[in-house]
């Protein structure tokens, strides 16, 4: 049987172009209305399970669902990277701060471990478990709505993509990545719905 995976990264927080790992940040007034076209793609599909990370920039973006029928599990294993010394500083803030660290994170994010922040063996860890326990939901359509680092590291172990690819996997705030697999084996298809300012849907 084959089944589809919606991957949705949280609509825009109150912190968007910060680091925002652990901190949880609400949505911002865009980020609302950007859930509200994320549930408009959701609403006429059949989705029976939808996994969320307990964040509540997570827990907002889904709050418009209207699915009686969908079965909702919250998992902490989908939540961000916490991003340490990093958390609240912008980019640029971090670039100027720790100006040799910076480049390495951006050229290879795999191997850095940012002070005082999770290292990348923890974060694939956790998004390890949770795609183990994915693997025992026999559901047609599931959505899992998470953030940019634990959703790319579930792509590239759903799709068997090498670690290294981590930043060609990482998403705008409200996009849906669409992934087609059977159930006994990896994903086999995929594309990405650019819902980052919901253009294409109608007011």
């Amino acid at each position: 049987m084959k089944q589809t995976l919606y991957l949705v990264r949280h609509a825009q927080s109150t912190m968007s172009g910060k680091y925002c790992g652990s901190i949880d940040a609400p949505l911002s007034k865009k980020g609302l209305w950007q859930a509200k076209k994320v549930a408009q793609f959701f609403n006429p599909l059949p989705i029976d399970s939808c996994y969320f990370s307990d964040l509540l920039r997570a827990r907002q973006t889904i709050q418009y669902f209207k699915s009686k029928k969908t079965s909702y599990l919250q998992s902490r294993e989908l939540r961000e990277i916490h991003f340490g010394d990093w958390e609240s500083l912008s980019y640029d803030q971090a670039a100027s701060q720790w100006p040799e660290l910076y480049p390495q994170w951006l050229k290879s994010p795999t191997t850095v471990q940012i002070p005082s922040g999770e290292s990348f063996s923890s974060i694939l860890s956790r998004v390890k478990t949770f795609s183990k326990k994915l693997t025992k939901d026999t559901a047609k359509h599931v959505a899992i709505v998470a953030h940019a680092g634990s959703l790319s590291v579930l792509t590239m172990i759903l799709l068997g993509k090498p670690l290294t690819q981590f930043w060609k996997w990482t998403s705008p705030n409200a996009s849906i990545s669409i992934l087609s697999r059977n159930l006994n084996g990896k994903a086999s298809a995929f594309k990405i719905v650019r819902m980052k300012d919901c253009e294409h849907l109608e007011n």
